[in-house]
């Protein structure tokens, strides 16, 4: 029996292994970027949400194309509005994957030389196609319920029983479409 006046003895871990956890348990994938070789390397789980594989495998304009082409340009100008404030970008994008479309959120920064180039980039993605879909479920419930409640107007103030009819079937067409 342990005296409970003795020390707790706890295995130290490193950065690097409490890094890989949190990651890991956020589902997060983590990549970098060196621009002397122009070469992106990505983590297993950065390599699973793009649908590549993981390493060094492809070129910045390569990963590039991975985005949907109506998300290409902002999330460009994110990274170089980001770049040249030398600050961190925060974007959400499509990816066009071997499995269909995703949702992407992206995070990180540049490392910078004492001329202000960029040596290296380093961030973070998470796969956020679920909740994007959720999103948009809402809104389409939203949207629907704002229509429901027009035509409950139209409907306790509205006599004329044309106009009532009119109202019921444009309510219903918005809804279908």
């Amino acid at each position: 029996m342990r005296d409970s006046s003795s020390p707790t003895i706890s295995p130290q871990f490193s950065d690097t292994e409490r890094l890989r956890l949190a990651l890991e348990a956020a589902r997060l994938g983590d990549w970098s970027w060196d621009p002397e070789t122009d070469i992106v390397t990505l983590s297993p789980r950065a390599a699973e949400i793009f649908d590549v594989a993981a390493g060094p495998v492809m070129t910045w304009t390569a990963m590039g194309e991975l985005l949907h082409p109506d998300d290409r340009d902002a999330a460009r100008l994110a990274v170089e509005k980001a770049v040249a404030e030398q600050s961190d970008y925060d974007v959400e994008f499509r990816i066009t994957t071997n499995s269909g479309e995703k949702w992407v959120a992206a995070r990180g920064h540049a490392a910078y030389d004492d001329h202000g180039a960029v040596i290296s980039m380093l961030g973070i993605v998470q796969d956020i196609t679920e909740q994007m879909r959720t999103k948009q479920l809402l809104r389409q419930q939203a949207e629907a319920l704002q229509i429901i409640n027009n035509v409950g107007r139209v409907l306790s103030a509205e006599l004329d029983l044309k106009k009532l009819v009119q109202a019921l079937t444009d309510a219903a067409t918005t809804l279908v479409n």
